[in-house]
């Protein structure tokens, strides 16, 4: 799951930092569904969730205006790097093989466009969560990312998820 380069073997844990770490893609994702939450908004964790994972991870409703333009600056990050690994004719995130960072982005798909119903069975209220999104994600969340999701659980990963 890690490159033998030492360069290579950067690259993935960079990718991974920007999808999972505090900061990352599905720090911010969590986040704005929490800010809607908290402002009772369509799209958020219900109040009481809200309330439990803003104390958690740092909610900060000065910066919550923020929150969607970093999901959408991740996103339009991922979606550039997997078009120019698709125009080298490689499927994969980063790198020539499969990798962490591949794997990560992924599952970290589940706050944007969790799998259908049949191979990802989840509770409905986090589900109607996570597949709300606001215009302005909806729009950078691109195929292209969607795709690399898909090709990664059709050959990779398990399905149906057993959660």
């Amino acid at each position: 799951m890690l490159p033998a380069d030492e360069d290579a073997r950067a690259a993935v844990f960079d990718w991974c930092r920007l999808l999972a770490d505090p900061g990352g893609l599905g720090w911010y994702r969590r986040l704005q569904a929490v800010a809607l939450g908290m402002a009772q908004q369509a799209g958020g964790f219900p109040q009481p969730v809200a309330q439990y994972l803003a104390a958690k991870y740092g909610y900060d409703e000065q910066q919550a205006g923020g929150y969607e333009g970093e999901v959408i600056s991740r996103l339009a990050q991922l979606a550039q790097q997997l078009r120019q690994q698709q125009a080298r004719g490689v499927p994969y995130l980063c790198g020539d093989s499969l990798s962490a960072a591949d794997i990560y982005s992924a599952c970290f798909l589940a706050y944007l466009k969790p799998l259908d119903e049949s191979l990802c069975a989840m509770n409905p209220v986090v589900r109607k969560v996570f597949e709300s999104l606001t215009p302005g994600v909806a729009a950078a969340l691109d195929n292209v990312i969607v795709g690399h999701r898909d090709y990664i659980y059709r050959h990779y990963l398990q399905l149906p998820v057993q959660l």
